[in-house]
């Protein structure tokens, strides 16, 4: 097969969910899906790991604050697009996903748009909202992450028959537990062998609650007094929570920041806790499942698709504190049953969400939608 050069469109390449998941694109992609990669901001922490990928990744950056006025900065996308060839453009976002339609546009509609929805739209305004509903419907088609997602935007955004869903996938030799870095890690942060380490991966922003974990843990330490937190990740939100902790009282709480070793902090906890009110498909629970870590998660968005509760891990509902405390509870008195959760958890990550069985999904997409374009058809996926 010739090969098709593919541009994602990007606002930032900080440690998030979309950019960790394109990084993994970007590494394990086949020569037959040349990548190029626009950033249209000035946010580039993970630049460096972009440009170790192979010879067939290109990264360019054309910082854009507001696609409808730049209009040099869209040409200049455009000019990039024509000397490379491009044939499909992917985007994450409104600002991506109006430079994707206008492209589209100008090529006489001879480049296929796909718009990755990566969230809820919780943060949404409802101007933001109906930008959305009209610009989709340039799209050739949709992709999410979870049927949660798919449910939640199809016939009031997009055709159901335009959307696709790939779960994304998780790299089971990376994230699996490593004895030499649980070592390090519990040396590092002064936790002791006797401590039982309770764990989180989740950037610091408002639907992730950690005011909801913090007050739980205070709780869970009244019973548990052997426990500590540990919280990884970093965001807009970060300094602010970490000052109501301590001005809670929860002075010894591991506040990581980003880190460029997940797996290896994860293999310092002894259970996960995710307490988000709002998700799509959260990499840190695949992450945890691979370890293989017991989880104590919120039943919220696709979550629901990775974890059956009692049988992967254990289920709560979003901001319920009592429930949230019981699970928790469960999990710290019942070594064994935690044990044989994390197991399965694993079990169902090798069997059905893989990082191979994301990047062969996500190729076989490609394949479908430019080969739904040369065929004529308004609609490629059915």
């Amino acid at each position: 097969m010739k090969p098709i050069p593919i541009l994602f469109l990007i606002y930032d390449l900080e440690p998030g969910g979309p950019e960790l998941r394109l990084l993994d694109l970007a590494r394990r992609f086949s020569a037959d899906w040349p990548i190029h990669i626009c950033v249209t901001s000035r946010k580039l922490t993970l630049l460096p790991e972009y440009l170790a990928c192979p010879c067939n990744v290109s990264v360019t950056v054309v910082p854009i604050r507001r696609a409808y006025m730049d209009f040099a900065g869209v040409m200049r996308i455009w000019r990039y697009v024509r000397r490379n060839d491009i044939r499909i453009v992917n985007s994450y976002d409104i600002k991506g996903l109006l430079i994707g339609a206008a492209i589209r546009a100008m090529s006489g509609n001879r480049v296929v748009t796909v718009h990755h929805t990566v969230d809820l739209l919780h943060n949404f305004s409802l101007l933001q909202k109906w930008a959305l509903a009209v610009l989709l419907k340039t799209t050739s088609a949709s992709l999410c992450n979870a049927h949660y997602i798919r449910r939640f935007i199809e016939n009031t955004y997009v055709p159901a028959g335009r959307i696709h869903v790939i779960h994304n996938g998780i790299d089971s030799v990376l994230f699996r537990k490593d004895l030499t870095s649980r070592t390090h890690y519990r040396t590092r942060y002064d936790i002791d062998d006797a401590e039982t380490l309770i764990g989180t991966v989740a950037n610091f922003r408002e639907e992730k609650n950690y005011p909801f974990l913090f007050q739980a843990f205070i709780r869970v330490r009244q019973q548990y007094p052997k426990v500590r937190l540990m919280c990884v990740g970093g965001g807009p939100d970060f300094l602010r929570l970490k000052a109501l902790a301590e001005s809670m009282g929860l002075r010894d709480v591991i506040f990581t920041g980003y880190v460029q070793d997940v797996a290896g902090h994860l293999s310092a906890m002894d259970l996960f806790v995710f307490c988000s009110l709002h998700e799509g498909l959260p990499n840190a629970i695949l992450q945890a499942m691979s370890m293989p870590l017991p989880i104590v998660s919120s039943a919220v968005g696709g979550i629901c698709e990775l974890i059956s509760d009692g049988r992967e891990g254990l289920l709560v509902a979003a901001d319920h504190m009592d429930d949230f405390l019981s699970a928790v509870s469960d999990l710290l008195e019942h070594g064994q049953k935690a044990q044989w959760l994390a197991g399965n958890a694993r079990q169902k990550i090798l069997e059905s969400f893989s990082i191979e069985i994301m990047v062969e999904r996500y190729e076989q997409f490609f394949r479908q939608v430019v080969a739904a374009a040369r065929s004529g058809l308004k609609e490629p996926l059915s």
